[in-house]
């Protein structure tokens, strides 16, 4: 019996070949992502810190139930410092974003131009994301990087 035959619900993406043709973007995270592999532990905490605290600066300026929430707490970007302060942000269930689903969304999300994708629902409850360039051009090369830890290069 296959899976939709079980009421199963599978995610449909739509994206076109440009979706994750950047050449640009592919190169850029293609270099950071083979170098830091080798990354010491306390170089890929630093990487890790650079690339979150510059998502918690877009969700504090762009996000607004982040601008809210945070507000609400009194936080502001600059009171995070590293990942142990994260325990300072409050954590977020699926029910929530469902809820206050037009919160979530960066009020500079057309900049992005993201694609609507959508989670099947295995869970209970499908969920509606958006995904711009950089995430599809991201997922690719990760999926690159970690096939070529078996030997396999892009083309075979």
């Amino acid at each position: 019996m296959g899976l939709l035959s079980r009421g199963l619900r599978l995610a449909v993406i739509k994206f076109r070949i440009a979706d994750f043709f950047s050449p640009w973007r592919i190169l850029h995270w293609r270099r950071l992502l083979w170098r830091s592999q080798y990354y010491s532990d306390d170089e890929m905490r630093a990487l890790q810190w650079e690339l979150l605290s510059r998502l918690l600066k877009h969700c504090f300026e762009n996000v607004a139930y982040y601008r809210k929430g945070f507000g609400e707490l009194g936080l502001h970007p600059s009171d995070l410092r590293s990942v142990d302060d994260l325990s300072l942000v409050p954590v977020i269930n699926k029910r929530v974003v469902l809820g206050q689903h037009e919160e979530f969304k960066a009020d500079n999300f057309e900049r992005f131009r993201p694609r609507e994708v959508h989670t099947s629902g295995t869970t209970g409850t499908p969920l509606s994301l958006y995904w711009d360039a950089d995430s599809n051009v991201l997922e690719l090369v990760c999926q690159w990087r970690h096939f070529s830890w078996s030997g396999y290069r892009l083309g075979e």
